[in-house]
């Protein structure tokens, strides 16, 4: 659970408006994604660059594989192993300037695993498969 924000339902009366890609009257920077969500606002967006993601190898693997990080950590991170049902594992602390990272799941057996890492730039996942 992600602590940072909280969503709370709201009744409100909202006006929909269709746009399109010729339309010149509305200036297009007024509008922002982020996590797939829109959002309209007054304010430009402020450029983030997205995290390079993490890679996984051997996957599929038989418990034992490696992440490699594109770049070093410039940041304290760190990483949540969950199982197929969600369910959280555990987690560990990434230190800044690591580069790779071991992992072990050969002791929660086969299956199908995801890793979640979150740094200040965001999070990242990937699916690991244990055979």
């Amino acid at each position: 659970m992600d602590s940072s924000f909280t969503l709370s339902a709201e009744d409100v009366l909202t006006t929909v408006t269709q746009v399109f890609v010729n339309d010149s009257i509305l200036d297009p920077s007024i509008f922002t994604t982020y996590d797939g969500c829109t959002f309209t606002t007054g304010i430009p967006s402020m450029v983030r660059h997205a995290p390079s993601k993490p890679r996984v190898r051997p996957n599929p693997n038989t418990g034992r594989f490696t992440v490699e990080f594109q770049d070093p950590l410039m940041a304290e991170s760190y990483y949540s192993v969950y199982d197929a049902m969600g369910k959280l594992l555990y987690q560990r602390p990434l230190p800044s300037g690591k580069e790779t990272e071991e992992i072990d799941l050969s002791r929660f057996g086969k299956g199908t695993y995801v890793i979640k890492f979150t740094h200040p730039e965001g999070t990242s996942f990937e699916r690991v498969v244990v055979e």
